[in-house]
C-alpha cells in the first residue's frame, strides 16, 4: 500500500517537528537486555545506554506526539536511559511495523538520490501549505543530511532529512531507518539538531542493527508466488511515488482535526482513515534483562 508508506512521509514529519523538548519518561521504568517485539514477530537487544519501553507505556505519553499513519503497528520505544545522557537523541526512536507486504530490494542497487529528493520535496511542499492553511508554521526539506544507504547483508535501509520549521532556529533532522522482513517492515523514526548529525545517524544505525525478525518473520522467509508483494521496492519506502498520495491531501482536509497539549503540541491525525483502517498497538513484551 503505497498510501500507507506517503502518510509515513507526512505524519512523520508532523510528529517529530511538535517535539518542542524531551517527553516525561521519568515515571517510565524502561527495560534492558533482549525485548521480543510484537507477539514473536522480532527481537531487540536493547543497545548500551538505551532503554524499551512498551507500546503501553508509550502511550501513557501524550499520544498526539506518536501519531502514526492507519495500518501501523506501534512496538514501543527505544529512549536514552538518563537524562543528562550526551547522545543527541534525546528524544530516543519509536519503533512500528508496517505490514504493507514483502519489499523487493532489487532497486536498491541503483537508487537515485537525487530523483528520491525531488520526489520528497514535493510531498513535503504539499504538507507545508496544508501547515499555512491550517494556521501553523510553515516546514521546507532542505536536503540530505545522510542520503538513502542500503546494507544488503542486514535488510536495512536508512536515511536522514534536514528540516527546516518556521520559528525554529536550529534546522532539524529527520531519521529513518527501516527493516525489511519477509511481510513488511519495521520503521524507526527519530529526530535531533543539525549540530548532532554524525553522533545521531550512529545511534540510528545501532538501533537498527540490534533488531533481527524473528523466524516466521524473516526476509528469506518470503514465498515468492505465495506472499503479498509491496509496490515501489526501496525507493518506494524512501520516497512514495505520486500514485501513493493520490487524494491523500483532499482527505486529510476533510477528515482531519487538531489535537491540542501542552508545550504548544499539535499533531495531525487523519481520523476518516483511521476509523476504517488504525488498531492502535500493544504488542511489545519484554524478556527479563
Amino acid at each position: 500500500m503505497q498510501r500507507g508508506r506517503a502518510l509515513f512521509v507526512l505524519v512523520s514529519l508532523m510528529a517529530m517537528s511538535a517535539w518542542a523538548q524531551p517527553p516525561p519518561f521519568s515515571h517510565l521504568r524502561p527495560a534492558v537486555g533482549e525485548v521480543v517485539l510484537g507477539d514473536g514477530l522480532a527481537k531487540l537487544t536493547v543497545p548500551a545506554d538505551f532503554g524499551y519501553l512498551t507500546p503501553e507505556e508509550v502511550e501513557t505519553v501524550p499520544m498526539e506526539r506518536w501519531a502514526r499513519p492507519p495500518g501501523t503497528r506501534m512496538l514501543g520505544m527505544v529512549i536514552p536511559l538518563s537524562r543528562d545522557t550526551t547522545s543527541p537523541m534525546k528524544r530516543g526512536f519509536t519503533l512500528e511495523y508496517l505490514p504493507d507486504g514483502h519489499v523487493d530490494d532489487q532497486d536498491a542497487a541503483s537508487l537515485d538520490p537525487e530523483v528520491l529528493l525531488t520526489r520528497l520535496r514535493k510531498h513535503v511542499q504539499s504538507e507545508s501549505e496544508e501547515h499555512i492553511r491550517m494556521g501553523r508554521g510553515a516546514q521546507a526539506l532542505l536536503g540530505w543530511a545522510s542520503p538513502p544507504r542500503y546494507d544488503a547483508s542486514t535488510r536495512t535501509v536508512s536515511w536522514g532529512l534536514e528540516v527546516a520549521h518556521e520559528g525554529v532556529k536550529l534546522t532539524q533532522v529527520h531519521y529513518h531507518g527501516r527493516l525489511l522482513g519477509k511481510d513488511g517492515v519495521l520503521v524507526l523514526l527519530g529526530d535531533s539538531s543539525m549540530l548532532s548529525m554524525p553522533q545521531g545517524e550512529e545511534e540510528l544505525r545501532a538501533v537498527l542493527a540490534a533488531i533481527h525478525f524473528l523466524p516466521g518473520h524473516r526476509y528469506e522467509d518470503f514465498k515468492p508466488g505465495t506472499d503479498r508483494v509491496a509496490r515501489g521496492g526501496v525507493g518506494g519506502l524512501v520516497a512514495p511515488k505520486a500514485d501513493g498520495l493520490k487524494g491523500l491531501l483532499e482527505s486529510l482536509k476533510g477528515g482531519t482535526r487538531l489535537l491540542y497539549v501542552g508545550l504548544a503540541c499539535v499533531v495531525f491525525l487523519v481520523v476518516a482513515l483511521g476509523r476504517h483502517f488504525m488498531r492502535p498497538g500493544r504488542d511489545g513484551r519484554s524478556a527479563a534483562p
